[in-house]
């Protein structure tokens, strides 16, 4: 059967014998019923448990509207006009609204992708900045800590705004659970300090891809969102080809609850049997830009893989690694134990994802589609293949022709779950 992958903004296509396929891993897809802008606008005027944007505002009020960096799907530049029309119905000039893009600890957006991420016009006319760790001499504020100790350390352009406004979208995260909702502030923007308090706390078992119960990743982050004192959530779910289907506002935690509803109906996918070989492709862009965003699509089916079977990760890391840390690291350690045991001591960003690849390295032989060359793939653990059939038949070999293979082609944001 063939079967298509993404891959940057292309497909590529695997074969996989029918006798040998076991599942392909898909969300379920959603039609949405209405246009993107037509949902965010119903979302603002029925917001949950919050007032509504018209009766929260005052004139020349100073708002900051954090919105997602390049490595997130959200399509801000949708979500904004409506937004925008009624910060200014309220007599709030354009000269008092900030836009803020929550990189956390990601690169800072140039002009080139300001412009991508919020349409031209927005771009020229609204003062836009990055709030990334990577920039010196931010300035941070102290909003408090949480009941898990975590200092909490605001970008001083959002904790100083008026009003504070985050955009994001809602789906399956790693080990925070989902992404959407708090995420915007951590690690959006908030300081490293409190990124790597929050982070420390990934090694719980229940810290993981589609799990919010007991999970203390998200329960922190949820805290640090109230000491945040966040004004207005606006966050949407897209379906697998990137439409957006739910539109939801108000207050963070509810928006958040709905969203996941939405989500879970799409990405839990049942699995009856575990898979010799699991081929998982990270969505395409700009989910694999780099390896440090498309390996998140080993975490959602790496559980439904029997040990010692092949994983075949198809993703084009356009950008490379994503992280010099990452790439250090990946020739530094040699077992996941001696990633935990540092990080506990010292939590650094960036060595957590060389935990997660090494974690599964030690379960699986690892093949990698991208455009990484033989040493750089080597130096990541794992083997190269030219594209997606020749990798298939190196697992074959390796394991049988009877080997049974499960194919998820949006493996960043989809979980295979066994039943």
């Amino acid at each position: 059967m063939k079967i298509e992958l993404p891959y940057g903004k292309l497909k590529l296509c695997v074969d996989v014998p029918k006798q040998n396929l076991l599942k392909i891993i898909k969300p379920r897809l959603i039609i949405p019923k209405d246009k993107p802008e037509d949902l965010v606008k119903k979302a603002l005027d029925q917001p949950l448990k919050k007032k509504r944007l018209e009766e929260s505002l005052k004139p020349n009020m100073r708002v900051t509207i954090v919105v997602d960096d390049k490595t997130r799907p959200c399509p801000s530049k949708l979500m904004l006009p409506p937004l925008l029309k009624i910060i200014h119905s309220k007599g709030i000039p354009k000269g008092n609204v900030t836009i803020l893009f929550g990189c956390g600890t990601h690169e800072p957006v140039n002009e080139e992708w300001a412009k991508e991420l919020l349409g031209t016009d927005i771009a020229n006319e609204y003062k836009w900045y990055s709030s990334s760790n990577k920039i010196q001499n931010l300035k941070w504020v102290y909003k408090g800590t949480t009941s898990g100790g975590t200092k909490v350390l605001l970008n001083s352009l959002f904790a100083g705004a008026d009003f504070r406004i985050i955009l994001g979208d809602i789906e399956p995260h790693y080990f925070a659970g989902y992404g959407g909702g708090r995420k915007s502030v951590l690690p959006g923007v908030t300081n490293d300090e409190t990124i790597q308090a929050n982070h420390k706390l990934m090694f719980d078992d229940r810290a993981k891809m589609c799990n919010l119960k007991g999970n203390p990743v998200h329960l922190d982050m949820m805290e640090v969102t109230d000491l945040a004192e966040v004004g207005l959530c606006l966050n949407v779910v897209q379906n697998r080809d990137g439409n957006v289907v739910g539109a939801f506002a108000g207050d963070h935690r509810e928006v958040l609850k709905k969203g996941v509803e939405l989500v879970d109906k799409m990405s839990v996918s049942e699995v009856r049997e575990l898979a010799d070989i699991a081929i998982t492709a990270a969505n395409g862009h700009p989910h694999d830009i780099n390896l440090y965003q498309a390996h998140k699509a080993v975490s959602g089916i790496i559980d439904c893989v029997k040990k010692n079977g092949v994983l075949i990760l198809v993703a084009q890391c356009k950008e490379g690694a994503g992280s010099k840390r990452f790439w250090d690291d990946m020739g530094i350690y040699y077992s996941s134990e001696e990633v935990k045991h540092d990080l506990l001591k010292n939590f650094f960003i960036g060595r957590h994802k060389t935990y997660y690849l090494l974690k599964a390295k030690e379960k699986l032989r690892m093949l990698l589609v991208s455009e990484f060359d033989e040493a750089t793939t080597h130096r990541f653990a794992f083997e190269k293949s030219e594209n997606p059939q020749k990798a298939l038949d190196t697992a074959f070999e390796m394991l049988g022709r009877d080997a049974k293979v499960l194919v998820s082609p949006w493996g960043s944001t989809t979980l295979a779950k066994k039943i």
